[in-house]
């Protein structure tokens, strides 16, 4: 699904997906329900989204750099990459939880990582 504009943003996870050139990621993240401020237990949802798209990024990136072959080098300036992910946007749920939707440029990866077979 790509994410251009907020009527896009998806309302629950999507694996990571090569759009345009870029890759986009979706998680869910549910709030603290232990944090009894509002605005604080939806800022635990939207950093648990966050954390929860990152690593799905990672595993993703995981995957293709181990089919690849990629040395542990490779992978560590890949996962430096993944780390700045930006956050793209954001959905809020009536019920405190968020989606969160990150992206990261496609040329950035293939700046450190251009190996036969990998998605980017």
């Amino acid at each position: 699904m790509a994410v251009s504009t907020a009527a896009q943003v998806p309302w629950g996870d999507f694996a990571p997906t090569i759009v345009g050139e870029e890759v986009q990621v979706a998680a869910l993240g549910q709030p603290d329900h232990r944090i009894h401020a509002w605005n604080a237990r939806r800022r635990s949802a939207r950093v648990r989204a966050e954390d929860r798209a990152r690593a799905a990024l990672h595993r993703w990136a995981d995957d293709a750099l181990a089919r690849a072959g990629a040395s542990p080098l490779v992978a560590q300036a890949v996962h430096s990459i993944l780390d700045e992910a930006r956050v793209r946007a954001v959905r809020p749920l009536a019920d405190g939880s968020a989606v969160v939707v990150l992206s990261v440029s496609r040329a950035r990866l293939r700046l450190v990582a251009s190996l036969e077979g990998l998605p980017w």
